[in-house]
């Protein structure tokens, strides 16, 4: 069995065999800011236009730096919600490096107060990612935005004055886009490509209000789906069982009585089962037994985001190139007393625990009035197209309500093997096996399962189901796959 071995390149000296991290270099404008064992340079990327844009990364899929356009740079989608030149935008990068130089793009004509905003893939097949966005105000729709050459296309999906819609998420499988959503008033939607399913019809219950994830959770093969609630009186976390013969069949409710916004699913312990992290006013991570009905906490930080509304989200990434999947974790309302103001952080994931490391403190101007901009969006923003890969990036809005800023993870580090052999092979655990071959993967799914193919700019080449054996054809080069949130960097020889 082949493995693969990260090992720093840049920014690290190896002497006899021991990896040190250097002092990293940032750019005149750029500030160092070193956070535990990961240097990130700080640098303000771009201000919109229009002081009043209340700009929204909101969004709780992961690798959401995507390249838009195929040019290999990575661009940034975001949201303009509520105040200022509302609408659905790219930050499109138009040159790389640290940082990188960026140009905002409307993509939504007629303009679309945008909340939630997810990367769906290349749908129409013109090489151009295209979008789902969630309204919350100003038309309370659910659109799928479908580039057209240098324009894009906006496709009403369902409109919902009463509930409206919130956080948004989803994939295209190869066929038909599906899209999971939350609305403000607490139920749950899922779009097929054809129809729009809701639960729970008694809107009594409001168990979720804005963070949604989906993901196999008990086993059945399909996709449930998992939310998080700070409003009413339903605060906690929910998951929601699906099967295509039933609907939604049934809902579970754990950690209720506290509020929670931002949610990821990711099997963080790597025994095959899908796991959930969630940021409210807490961090926490819990791990599923199997059966999507059995969850134990492990409480990372507690009182991490204040208020009624935490205003908080969180991801997933290799942060310090150890292989396993590390957690990024932004509030627009940080905790004065308790943990200096920090509004951004990440969470090493260790064999003994979880770490928690503040990146950078203080809010934004516009805090003092809401809806506060806020979110948290993570990729490869400046990663080069060979075997040398880095951390994970982070971009958040932080000072003015319509500045972004970049945080460069410097870590480089390489995916090599520990012989001379050109083929690998790595298991993605559950149903689904991954042999790495010459000129392409070679996938086995005892069960039916959905996999993702990306390179390493972010760009999706491949989804799609398999139920048996398949075969991907791939140019060589790094490649990320994605199955049921499981995430494995592979090469391609």
């Amino acid at each position: 069995m082949m493995r693969k071995i990260a090992r720093y390149l840049a920014g690290a000296t190896v002497i006899a065999g021991v990896v040190s991290p250097l002092l990293a270099y940032c750019p005149s404008g750029c500030t160092s800011i070193t956070s535990g064992p990961v240097t990130f340079c700080r640098c303000m990327i771009y201000e919109t236009s229009n002081p009043n844009d209340r700009v929204m990364l909101v969004t709780d899929k992961p690798i959401t730096i995507v390249d838009v356009d195929g040019d290999g740079l990575r661009d940034i989608p975001f949201g303009v919600y509520y105040y200022g030149s509302e609408g659905a935008y790219i930050l499109r990068q138009i040159s790389g490096g640290i940082p990188g130089t960026f140009t905002a793009v409307s993509i939504s004509s007629p303009p679309l107060s945008t909340y939630g905003m997810v990367d769906l893939g290349d749908i129409n097949g013109d090489g151009k990612v295209d979008f789902a966005i969630a309204q919350q105000e100003r038309g309370y729709g659910v659109y799928i935005l479908r580039s057209s050459g240098s324009s894009y296309i906006s496709s009403l999906v369902y409109g919902d004055t009463l509930f409206r819609p919130n956080s948004i998420t989803g994939y295209y499988d190869g066929s038909n886009p599906h899209l999971y959503w939350t609305a403000y008033g607490g139920h749950v939607f899922y779009y097929n490509g054809s129809t729009v399913i809701e639960y729970p019809t008694d809107s009594s219950l409001r168990p979720c209000a804005d963070g949604i994830t989906y993901g196999d959770f008990n086993g059945d093969g399909w996709d449930d789906v998992a939310c998080a609630n700070y409003r009413y009186y339903n605060f906690g976390l929910h998951v929601f069982f699906y099967d295509p013969s039933l609907g939604f069949y049934s809902h579970i409710s754990f950690a209720t009585g506290r509020r929670w916004q931002g949610i990821v699913s990711y099997d963080f312990d790597d025994d095959g089962d899908l796991d959930i992290a969630a940021v409210g006013n807490d961090i926490s991570v819990f791990y599923n037994d199997g059966t999507g009905t059995g969850w134990t906490e492990t409480l990372i930080l507690e009182d991490f985001s204040t208020g009624y509304n935490p205003f908080a989200r969180i991801n997933v990434g290799d942060m310090d190139c150890d292989g396993d999947m590390d957690l990024v974790v932004a509030t627009a309302v940080p905790n004065d007393s308790l943990y200096s103001s920090t509004t951004l952080a990440w969470v090493e994931n260790t064999p003994s625990g979880w770490n928690f490391y503040t990146i950078d403190v203080g809010g934004n101007s516009a805090s003092t009035l809401r809806p506060y901009p806020y979110g948290v969006r993570v990729g490869y923003l400046d990663e080069p197209t060979s075997a040398m890969y880095g951390g994970l990036d982070i971009v958040i809005i932080k000072e003015q309500s319509n500045q972004f800023w970049a945080y460069y993870d410097t870590l480089r580090c390489l995916l090599d093997y520990d012989d001379d052999e050109d083929v690998s092979e790595a298991a993605l655990r559950s149903s689904v096996q991954l042999n790495v071959l010459k000129g392409g993967i070679e996938v086995t799914a005892t069960d039916k399962a959905q996999i993702a193919i990306y390179d390493v700019s972010g760009k999706k080449l491949v989804q799609k189901t398999v139920d048996g054996k398949t075969f991907v054809k791939l140019n060589p080069g790094v490649y990320i796959v994605e199955n049921n949130r499981r995430i494995r960097r592979v090469v391609v020889r």
